[in-house]
């Protein structure tokens, strides 16, 4: 891709941090937001292309789970008390960077013109109830072909 800005074919600056924006809904204990990822110019810092990736995790299972070990709770019963208040711990997102290596039957793929370079971000979720119990630990992660990300100049 050529940068406007440099009026060079550029490789891609791909380690800029991702930008993360989620919520955690403490009365449906879901996490919903957008992570946004950028390829940089190598030479000047432009972005050339992005991608914003949807964030949609529902731990009310988990929760669930984690009333049934800790008390008398059945489905449908109120929450326990002293068991409601749910708080997440987001760890730094980070970059994924691979080439995909194999194809659709499992095979390799020796030539490198003809391997997918995939982008990508991760994080992780950690989930602690106001009794002080880390019941849950969530990895989230999603990547996208070089390809399919939109150009921004």
């Amino acid at each position: 891709m050529r940068c406007p800005d440099c009026s060079k074919f550029v490789p891609f600056d791909s380690d800029a941090d991702p930008e993360v924006e989620i919520e955690f809904d403490a009365d449906a204990y879901t996490v919903s937001g957008t992570v946004r990822i950028t390829n940089n110019c190598e030479e000047c810092g432009q972005e050339l292309t992005e991608m914003t990736f949807d964030v949609d995790i529902d731990v009310s299972d988990e929760v669930k789970k984690h009333w049934t070990t800790v008390g008398d709770w059945k489905d449908g019963d109120p929450p326990l008390e002293g068991h409601t208040g749910v708080e997440m711990a987001n760890d730094d997102a980070s970059r994924s960077d691979r080439y995909e290596t194999t194809d659709r039957r499992g095979k390799t793929i020796k030539n490198a013109r003809y391997q997918k370079h995939l982008y990508g971000a991760e994080m992780a979720l950690t989930f602690t109830c106001e009794c002080g119990e880390q019941f849950h630990d969530e990895q989230w992660s999603d990547e996208v072909p070089g390809s399919a990300m939109d150009e921004l100049v």
